[in-house]
């Protein structure tokens, strides 16, 4: 198996060992001592990267300047263990400059800027962290991380946050119905239960409960709560997303995303459905012109969907057959197919590479994929 990365490069965050604005067609990279076989998950945050192995460890890249890489050098341009952590990590999560980590054993480790005390916290104290350190929390099952905000869901299924609120990020209130501005300590949204996935835009959040319902709270300018932005600009408190008015879905929610102003659903059954900000394309417009993009909508492909990766306003998805598409903004080459031009669809990455792949990531701006070149071929 090979990795490839593209996209923005500014900081090295594609592991190439160089520095560049654009990287506009898939490009072949190398972490030392790591099998890409043996690479779990990828994500990235503004100028960063993380990668996750089989084994539980971590390896980063890219841009440094708050301690978001969790190494000693202040920019990385190719992939260094983080010797820090635990040899047991279970998840990595991104924010803009800041990095977290659930430990097996339900642990949660942060690292990189506090500014706006998202990494649990007090900024005055930890302004930036230069390497992991342990937060106290209740065991952690999943854990992501905004703009300037984190939330997690612990293993009883209880929603925690902190960091920035002044959006109504955080899904808290004071008594007079305000939205905090800012919290330093990790505190429960008591009006969620039972949930099992999260995940936090650039000022929003999603989350989807063991039944498949699904909570949204935050900013809502662009309708990326999934809710009618002229009548709701903002959501200070989590509320349910009725999906009852989509057509054509067969499967029930099985994992949520949010980019920085658009978010995502993926189904049982390989379904896309997807709302918000719709400027670059990143909704894609099922061949026409979305009329309402803050209504949740089926994305027209015709194959099941096995992974999907959102960046701050592209995205990627990876079919059961092995194909990488991708759409969305691609001022940096985010999208991989060749050119930095907008893709307002679905389109095939066509890049010269004749092999399945089978795992994708993205940054901010920035993507990978591991291809099994032991495959039967194809066109990537």
């Amino acid at each position: 198996m090979k990795l490839y990365s593209w996209g923005a490069n500014s900081h090295g965050q594609l592991g190439q060992n160089v520095v560049s604005e654009a990287c506009c067609t898939p490009t072949e990279i190398s972490i030392s001592n790591l099998d890409p076989s043996n690479i779990s998950s990828i994500v990235g945050g503004g100028g960063h990267t993380l990668v996750l192995d089989r084994a539980g460890k971590t390896y980063s890249c890219g841009w440094n300047n708050k301690g978001q890489v969790g190494v000693a050098e202040h920019e990385v341009t190719t992939f260094r263990p983080v010797e820090s952590l635990p040899n047991k990590i279970i998840q990595l999560a991104c924010g803009w400059d800041s990095s977290l980590a659930v430990a097996a054993d339900g642990s949660l480790l942060v690292w990189g800027s506090n500014s706006y005390s998202q990494l649990a916290l007090p900024k005055q104290k930890f302004s930036c962290l230069n390497s992991p350190k342990h937060v106290p929390s209740a065991k952690v099952k999943r854990a992501s991380l905004g703009l300037r905000h984190l939330a997690l869901v612990a293993e009883d299924g209880k929603v925690f946050v902190c960091g920035s609120g002044s959006k109504g990020q955080l899904g808290l209130v004071d008594s007079n119905g305000h939205p905090f501005p800012e919290i330093c300590t990790l505190t429960e949204v008591s009006q969620l239960s039972n949930i099992i996935d999260i995940s936090c835009g650039q000022h929003h959040c999603i989350a989807l409960s063991d039944v498949g319902k699904i909570f949204v709270w935050g900013d809502n300018r662009f309708g990326q709560l999934g809710l009618d932005s002229t009548v709701q600009p903002v959501v200070y408190e989590p509320q349910e997303l009725s999906l009852s008015a989509l057509t054509g879905v067969k499967g029930d929610p099985s994992s949520v995303y949010a980019g920085w102003t658009h978010s995502v659903l993926l189904t049982d059954k390989g379904e896309v459905v997807n709302w918000g900000r719709n400027t670059y394309g990143q909704l894609s417009n099922n061949g026409r012109r979305r009329a309402v993009s803050w209504n949740p909508t089926l994305l027209s492909i015709d194959e099941r969907i096995k992974q999907i990766a959102v960046g701050s306003e592209h995205n990627i998805i990876l079919t059961e057959t092995g194909s990488i598409m991708s759409w969305g903004w691609n001022e940096h080459g985010n999208c991989g197919v060749g050119t930095q031009e907008n893709v307002l669809e679905p389109t095939l990455i066509q890049a010269g590479l004749q092999n399945k792949a089978n795992l994708i990531g993205t940054g901010a701006c920035h993507s990978f994929a591991i291809l099994d070149i032991g495959s039967d071929t194809l066109e990537l």
